[in-house]
């Protein structure tokens, strides 16, 4: 009998277009071990390291079992030397405990229990569908100075006219609109 372990890239903040491509991402398959001294899984050889698609799902080739017993593994996101600097990577673990059982009709049963184990430790059971990578992509703030001239036909005396900045967002037509209040509004210069 075998399974397929796998999940999920999640991105927060602005990365579209940046990390959003087939196999931007890597994650790594280890065989594990039970550990009597520390009472938990350890980290063994590196089975296969595998790419997100484009939907950011990603997928191990099957695992295959011929024995009854209890199989441990351990998926974890690859984080390059070289990592953008705006990119924070997710650094869970999740310890995969696959039990293999006899189904009582001449074949096997596997069934995969999940922990993820965040950056500070805490444990978490999720199911195996719940494997979920999340990356926070944080550019820093940048600011722009916005500015224009009024056409008048006479000498214009400051704050005769205002001017008003709005948020805007495009439609599903492409077609842009305000939304709300201004975010900023701001009088004329003398000319």
């Amino acid at each position: 009998t075998g399974i397929v372990l796998g999940g999920t890239k999640k991105l927060v903040g602005d990365a579209i277009g940046k990390y959003t491509d087939e196999k931007a991402f890597k994650y790594e398959l280890y065989a594990a071990e039970w550990n009597t001294g520390v009472q938990d899984i350890v980290q063994g050889a590196k089975l296969e390291t595998v790419t997100n698609l484009a939907d950011g799902s990603f997928a191990f080739g099957e695992l295959n079992f011929d024995k009854i017993g209890a199989y441990r593994y351990i998926i974890r996101e690859y984080i390059p030397d070289n990592t953008d600097k705006l990119m924070n990577y997710d650094v869970s673990v999740y310890q995969v405990e696959v039990d293999v059982t006899d189904d009582l009709k001449g074949g096997l049963n596997a069934v995969a229990k999940v922990t993820k184990i965040d950056g500070d430790g805490n444990r978490t059971e999720v199911s195996a569908s719940g494997i979920v990578f999340t990356n926070v992509y944080d550019p820093e703030p940048i600011s722009i100075e916005l500015g224009g001239k009024k056409n008048y036909n006479m000498n214009l005396p400051a704050d005769k006219f205002s001017f008003e900045l709005y948020q805007a967002l495009k439609d599903d037509k492409g077609n842009i609109n305000a939304i709300g209040s201004p975010v900023l509004t701001a009088p004329n210069d003398k000319n």
